[in-house]
């Protein structure tokens, strides 16, 4: 069997997002081509005097407690007096609020400091993902890796052998990443997710195959859906929740519970978040489907043990009638669940023969019986 390997898995450093790095800084420094349109993409103008410096070590927020902040790239002319912040994204989230700290003052100027050029403009700022996701700082405009890399490598020719095979890897990468397409009725689950790689996770995979079908749930059931990972004891776990709105009641974030009264406290033991889950593990070989009563927002059963009796009464007793309803009118096929969050559940084998339509199929049948399910059984509870 022919390996297809590009340079970057071969010397397992695929899903290393410094190396990308300095291979942009590289052909940044390498090719003039590359460094204008570059330069034009990011700074709206090209000048020969622009210099890309790389995870710069030094700069800090709070010189006190050496507390370091490492941003990936910054763009820079002396000649014009600007500064540009890129901050890039393969398979990492953003880190808790490093977008804000990054468009904060304070470190905007110890940047400056760094950089000598204290009165420079630095007001551009660029989160750069695979998808183009939204960074959490308004300041930063969003951008996919493969636009970046489209439009900086446009009409360029690298000289450098060795600087053009892994800028041509490159691209494939994000080409193949963007072209990945959802599987055929008939393709096989298991035959799908062999085709994973290079830029390609199974979360990505999965998250491709199931948008259209959570799309058009969305829209005939009136739910949002969001993607999601999480590691259990068995590897990687994917995820889809499904919740209505109607489904989530009062929250327990916002609240100073000192505050309340006796009658407020029965009133906010209301709360809830009732949502449908479809999770995978592929070491499990068979993909469930869940309908799930917890707190709003999640709180471990340790705690909710740390709230006032009253509140946890009435949080209890109206789950309990929840339940018992979804009990006494089970859809066929489910069965019942008594764990701290989860009221009922079905699941679909996976087997080697196992094609994605009859998985669409299921999905489509189980959701409407669950959503009907959690209708229903709203109506009982105050």
């Amino acid at each position: 069997m022919k390996d297809d390997k590009d340079v970057f898995e071969i010397l397992g450093i695929n899903s290393r997002e410094d190396s990308y790095t300095e291979l942009i800084k590289n052909a940044f420094d390498n090719s003039k081509e590359f460094k204008d349109n570059f330069c034009i993409l990011f700074a709206g103008y090209k000048s020969d005097d622009f210099e890309l410096s790389v995870r710069c070590a030094s700069v800090y927020i709070d010189i006190s407690t050496k507390n370091k902040e490492i941003p990936d790239m910054i763009l820079y002319s002396k000649n014009n007096n600007e500064l540009i912040l890129i901050e890039n994204k393969i398979f990492s989230g953003e880190g808790y609020e490093q977008t804000n700290r990054y468009s904060k003052s304070i470190f905007l100027e110890s940047v400056k400091m760094q950089f000598e050029m204290k009165d420079a403009k630095f007001d551009k700022f660029y989160f750069i993902t695979l998808d183009g996701q939204k960074a959490k700082s308004d300041k930063f405009v969003s951008m996919s890796w493969s636009n970046m890399i489209s439009d900086c490598s446009k009409n360029v020719v690298f000289q450098d052998e060795r600087l053009k095979l892994l800028m041509n890897d490159l691209i494939e990468k994000s080409i193949h990443y963007m072209n990945f397409k959802e599987p055929s009725g008939n393709t096989t689950f298991k035959h799908y997710f062999k085709n994973c790689k290079k830029w390609v996770t199974k979360s990505r995979a999965f998250e491709v195959a199931f948008k259209n079908s959570c799309k058009d749930i969305a829209k005939k059931y009136n739910v949002e859906y969001t993607f999601g990972i999480q590691n259990n004891r068995n590897g990687e776990q994917l995820l889809i929740v499904f919740q209505n709105q109607q489904w989530i009641k009062y929250s327990l974030k916002a609240i100073n519970l000192n505050d309340l009264s006796e009658e407020e406290l029965d009133e906010y033991g209301n709360c809830r978040n009732i949502h449908v889950e479809l999770n995978w593990t592929e070491r499990e070989n068979r993909i469930s489907l869940f309908i799930h009563y917890e707190t709003n927002p999640y709180l471990k059963r340790r705690e909710l043990e740390n709230y006032p009796a009253k509140l946890i009464e009435r949080y209890n007793e109206n789950k309990e009638i929840f339940k018992q309803k979804v009990y006494r009118q089970i859809p066929c096929g489910w069965m019942k669940v008594g764990r701290f969050l989860t009221v009922a559940k079905t699941e679909i084998s996976i087997k080697d023969d196992t094609t994605w339509c009859s998985i669409y199929e299921w999905l489509n049948t189980n959701f409407d019986k669950a959503f009907k399910c959690i209708e229903a059984s709203l109506e009982e509870i105050k």
